[in-house]
């Protein structure tokens, strides 16, 4: 039987066949792929989503924008996906409504649209100081921290826009030099869209009216908690929205809020301090800091608890709806402690003794 001998340049060629078979499966596949992440749809989004688009913004940031609302599963195909569009040249500041399952391609037309407002977003949450709420209002260009900072200290802008009675009488100097901070409590923490334009001035007024939307109707509605905490503690309105504040810094798991306020109430009635760790680092050089052992020994600070008997001189920072009712219906009960033990969560006591022997405990774990 003879032997059939395939010449060299007929294996060359057959290679060359396979390969330019292979490369083009690859290509097909990866186009494939491509083409499926481009025309895919997000999943799990409400129906429209809310991007902000700040003036300016670059490529990447309008991916990371839409990529925190859910709508690039696959952010390095979007951000291609744009590119090549020249997406970028037609977009306008502004807050866009989009539809939660937008595919990438879909993207393209809808950002070359006017934006929904021609504004933007100032979303604060609730806990957050004047500081920083002039921190982030700055941020959007709206006003300077300075500004804002500036009025925050202003008795009489406070007073016209908040009211004497929530507001209180003006303040000494603070020992440790800082201004006083009379707008704090009283800035709602909400999402506001406004124009870019807007003046800091403008933008206070309608965090303080947010404010008073929110606590008048609560005051009707507990007006008769509100009595009672009057007739038992002897706190004023401006107060309950003081404690409401200090719930706000001390709980993490909103089950406890009202069992707090009880335990701040409880002290109050007995003259104890209050001695709670947010007032030690309400200062605008401490945002952000945790408690130490030091502040608690620093008595300029007219804020600290625990160099001062009763209640600071203001609220520490915006408190929310939910411990706005906590200050205005506590829970009753003889707890005189607390001490926090991990996952948002505190144990509570009525002695000292057990409360100490709680600490210990949460200490060796």
């Amino acid at each position: 039987m003879a032997l059939e001998w395939v010449s060299e340049p007929g294996r060359r060629s057959r290679w060359k066949r396979w390969l330019v078979a292979a490369v083009i499966a690859a290509v097909l596949g990866v186009g494939a792929a491509v083409w499926s992440m481009v025309h895919s749809r997000p999943e799990g989004n409400p129906a429209l989503v809310r991007v902000q688009v700040r003036a300016s913004i670059t490529l990447d940031q309008l991916v990371v924008a839409l990529r925190d609302e859910g709508l690039a599963p696959h952010p390095s195909v979007l951000y291609w996906v744009l590119k090549l569009d020249g997406t970028l040249d037609g977009v306008k500041a502004g807050i866009y409504e989009l539809p939660g399952d937008a595919s990438a391609s879909e993207l393209c037309a809808l950002l070359r649209a006017s934006p929904k407002f021609d504004g933007v977003a100032l979303t604060l949450r609730p806990g957050l100081t004047v500081w920083e709420v002039a921190r982030e209002a700055a941020r959007l260009g709206l006003g300077t921290e300075r500004q804002i900072r500036r009025l925050a200290a202003d008795y009489d802008f406070a007073k016209r826009h908040v009211g004497r009675r929530l507001l209180g009488g003006a303040r000494l100097a603070r020992p440790d030099r800082f201004a006083p901070t009379y707008l704090e409590g009283f800035l709602a923490p909400d999402t506001f869209y406004v124009r870019p334009d807007t003046s800091a001035e403008r933008v206070l007024v309608r965090l303080i009216d947010q404010f008073q939307k929110t606590w008048r109707p609560l005051a009707r509605k507990f007006k008769a908690d509100r009595l009672a905490l009057k007739k038992r503690y002897g706190v004023t309105d401006r107060e309950i929205i003081i404690l409401a504040s200090l719930i706000e810094r001390e709980v993490a798991d909103r089950s406890e809020s009202a069992r707090v306020a009880g335990v701040f109430y409880n002290r109050l009635a007995k003259d104890m301090k209050l001695q709670t760790d947010p007032t030690l680092v309400y200062r605008p050089d401490r945002v952000g800091l945790k408690p130490t052992p030091a502040h608690r020994k620093d008595a300029t600070n007219p804020y600290n608890t625990y160099a001062h008997r009763g209640l600071p001189p203001g609220p520490i920072c915006s408190p929310s709806r939910a411990s706005l009712i906590a200050a205005l219906r506590p829970e009753r009960h003889d707890y005189l402690f607390f001490v926090a033990v991990g996952g948002g969560r505190h144990a509570f006591s009525r002695s000292y003794d057990a409360h100490k022997r709680k600490v210990e405990h949460h200490l060796r774990r």
